[in-house]
């Protein structure tokens, strides 16, 4: 929390959890937040960023979590959520749009990783990269081949590894 005190978060597709387990004697548990989009498979998978803020999955964007004097903070940082219908080129691609399918923290860069897309046919999947400096994202990858979802990545000495569906049937892979 704000006050450096440890918390720990429990994530499930509805919500997310805290308690103060590490500090106190009799410890409690507390809702955080409540998951907005909980037909999404990925809902709810949290990540801690270099930033110390907490980012979740919540359908088709991220949620930034943050403390300020014992106030709880939520701010939906996109992708999803940066298209303005006053500049039609803004935001995701049609081709692109979908739910988050996967998120990973940059251990060398002040960055986040979201996979999204490739959920159905026309679809291809895209990585963005976040900047936690910046507050831009930008579009790092994108995939030939519709119709394959990335379900994983982490970055191993300033590579990101992806893994990505092999078939276009979901859980056929």
């Amino acid at each position: 929390d704000d006050a450096g005190n440890p918390i720990v978060v429990v994530a499930t597709g509805y919500a997310l959890y805290y308690t103060d387990a590490p500090t106190a004697t009799s410890p409690q548990v507390f809702e955080l937040v409540r998951i907005k989009n909980i037909d999404s498979l990925l809902s709810g998978q949290p990540i801690v960023g270099g930033d110390g803020a907490l980012y979740y999955i919540d359908g088709p964007n991220v949620v930034r979590l943050t403390w300020s004097n014992g106030a709880i903070i939520t701010e939906v940082i996109g992708p999803d959520s940066l298209s303005r219908a006053d500049i039609p080129w803004d935001g995701v691609p049609l081709e692109a749009s979908g739910d988050v399918t996967a998120i990973c923290e940059s251990l060398q860069h002040a960055a986040i990783y979201v996979a999204k897309g490739g959920l159905a046919a026309s679809r291809n999947a895209r990585i963005y990269r976040y900047d936690l400096n910046t507050g831009v994202w930008n579009c790092f990858y994108r995939h030939a081949t519709a119709q394959r979802a990335i379900t994983a990545m982490i970055e191993f000495n300033d590579d990101l590894h992806v893994g990505i569906e092999q078939s276009t049937t979901r859980g056929g892979d």
